[in-house]
């Protein structure tokens, strides 16, 4: 802070300083600026390495600033989530940052009508744009274009998972569920006690995806829309419609694999939204719905279901690739303000000499 020519001449009296030996203020100004040095090569958390920053598909322009998303309602958001990829770990969250940084959570407990029709779309959509802002929504729900009901869409967000990782997670997390008598159809012994690698290699239909059949258990839906071209099997066109949707309507996509990088971009894309969600993540414990009972899948089984999913994988290097952009911009200004504040002091102590 610049003090006034009036205070620095009451301080004259206090001539010590400068009489200090030049050396030792050279060495001073050498250590602000090794620290300055040391900072730019530094990354302020340990989740970026320049080997993972050139993984994933074709680089994208990845917004930073939401301001650059087409036509935000920024006072909304609207989490259409997507199964088993850390959302019960984040609404949990959501919930505990609403009541921190002042605003109303939606919480959706339909968890099975994830391809809506028109008419039900058009309700959502009446909700979201009706409800007092700030607020904000979750729903497993295949993305809805607001603008085809004439109004400006909220933020978008969501989280995906490696696809085959995610796939076995499903697995054993439905059979976890049948077994604690929560579902209102008992299932029989034969499908409780099913392996998943049999499942795989016998093919069961349960574990087989075959091109151009649809299917509404991958992630590419949650992205691409309500059509039911969405949901065919590496549908080219899909593909690209759920990119585009991402570029336009989505803030934020993270990855479960890169938690720590997801939240600290939420909280600086977002602040309103998720001020604090690094350290509620870390500090009070919102750790949800992890299975204990998932068995060990062998890699030569996984690759046989990669296989079948290439615009999955597509679709997933794409969010993993904007997403460390994301963050490498969000590092750049962090070093930006670090070199701002390091030479104004280096500044102010000059103008005392």
């Amino acid at each position: 802070m610049k003090y006034s020519s009036v205070l620095v001449e009451e301080l004259k009296p206090v001539r010590s300083f400068r009489f200090f030996p030049r050396c030792i203020v050279l060495t001073f100004i050498a250590g602000i600026v090794f620290y300055c040095a040391y900072s730019v090569i530094q990354v302020p958390v340990n989740e970026i390495t320049s080997g993972r920053l050139q993984s994933g598909s074709v680089p994208c322009d990845c917004p930073y600033d939401i301001s650059e998303l087409e036509s935000i309602d920024r006072q909304r958001l609207f989490y259409n989530r997507v199964p088993k990829c850390g959302s019960t770990t984040l609404i949990t969250l959501i919930r505990k940052l609403a009541v921190k940084n002042n605003y109303i959570h939606f919480n959706s407990k339909i968890y099975d009508k994830k391809n809506v029709d028109e008419e039900e779309q058009r309700r959502i959509v009446r909700q979201v744009k009706s409800t007092p802002s700030p607020c904000s929504f979750d729903r497993h729900v295949f993305f809805i274009n607001f603008t085809k009901f004439g109004e400006s869409p909220p933020i978008f967000i969501n989280i995906i998972r490696e696809p085959v990782e995610r796939i076995i997670s499903s697995f054993f997390y439905r059979r976890m569920v049948a077994r604690q008598n929560k579902t209102k159809v008992k299932p029989s012994a034969y499908w409780l006690n099913k392996k998943f690698e049999h499942c795989v290699l016998t093919p069961d239909p349960e574990c087989t995806f075959l091109e151009g059949h649809n299917y509404s258990v991958l992630q590419l839906p949650y992205f691409c829309g309500q059509e039911p071209e969405c949901q065919l099997l590496n549908d080219i066109g899909a593909l690209q419609k759920a990119k585009q949707n991402i570029e336009k309507y989505y803030a934020v996509v993270g990855t479960l694999e890169d938690m720590n990088m997801t939240l600290q971009v939420l909280e600086a894309v977002l602040p309103h939204f998720f001020r604090g969600a690094y350290h509620v993540y870390h500090n009070l414990g919102v750790h949800r719905n992890q299975n204990l009972h998932k068995e060990q899948v062998k890699e030569e089984v996984k690759e046989v279901l990669r296989a079948n999913l290439t615009a999955e994988y597509e679709l997933y290097y794409f969010v993993q690739q904007k997403l460390y952009q994301q963050y490498q911009t969000l590092v750049e200004e962090t070093q930006k303000k670090q070199y701002k504040f390091a030479f104004t002091s280096l500044d102010q102590l000059l103008d005392y000499r």
